[in-house]
């Protein structure tokens, strides 16, 4: 069975309609050309790398992997269309449905034209000529030429008005998308921003708890061993941290 670039050439054989092939010659054929074909593309391949190479063109000097020929599928086609067979069989479009009035209009119109035809040839025949008789009276019905043909601007002007609605519907999705993926996005940088305030918060606390630490530390620290500036310096801090904390506490009562 062929498969790839040897099936092209497997239906380039066919087509050719040789007298008496079987199936497996078709085949041997096919692939013998498609063989060849390949080993030519891979021999110029060569010749262009050992060009390339000599004129110091080559950006390596790796020989080039040999590689089939790509397959392309209107290959198929161009093989096919000049088998008259298959041009004559390729299906024509199919003609416009007829409006259940216009079928009516054409058949009144027929049957009007049938017994015209038939009348005239009787009377013919009879040799019946009176002028008295009404020119009408065998005529198709008033208005049948103009229902006869009805123009398709209706038509178009309707499918005209369905795609433009298609393309209002899918204009006003992806308005509904974009709003909704907005509103998401906005939800995130609120979640966010309030994510970046307790850390502002937690960070603060834990500034101020290092603060108190630091002066509990120092309100219990003792003057032992230290110098007199040593001593007056850590009075003079004992003071002031005494004196916040007065503060703070008449501002909390």
């Amino acid at each position: 069975m062929c498969t790839g670039a040897s099936h092209v050439l497997h239906l380039q054989v066919r087509i050719e309609a040789h007298s008496g092939w079987t199936d497996k010659e078709y085949s041997d054929e096919a692939a013998n050309r498609f063989t060849a074909k390949r080993e030519q593309l891979n021999a110029n391949a060569l010749r262009e790398h050992e060009n390339a190479v000599k004129s110091g063109r080559a950006k390596s000097k790796r020989k080039p992997r040999l590689r089939a020929e790509a397959v392309r599928l209107h290959h198929c086609y161009d093989f096919l269309k000049g088998n008259a067979r298959f041009m004559r069989d390729i299906p024509r479009p199919r003609k416009r449905t007829r409006l259940e009035n216009e079928a009516v209009v054409h058949e009144q119109g027929a049957e009007d034209v049938n017994t015209s035809s038939d009348t005239a040839e009787f009377d013919s025949l009879t040799g019946d000529d009176d002028p008295a008789l009404p020119a009408d009276v065998f005529q198709p019905p008033t208005g049948s030429q103009s229902f006869a043909h009805p123009a398709s601007a209706g038509k178009k002007k309707a499918k005209q008005l369905h795609l433009e609605g298609q393309v209002d519907n899918a204009i006003m999705y992806s308005q509904r998308g974009l709003a909704a993926a907005t509103t998401a996005q906005v939800e995130i940088l609120k979640e966010q921003l309030q994510i970046a305030k307790g850390k502002v918060e937690l960070v603060e606390n834990q500034q101020r708890s290092l603060k108190e630490q630091a002066e509990m530390s120092m309100m219990c620290a003792t003057t032992e061993g230290l110098s007199e500036f040593g001593k007056e310096y850590l009075l003079l801090k004992q003071k002031q941290v005494l004196e916040q904390m007065k503060k703070q506490t008449l501002t909390e009562e």
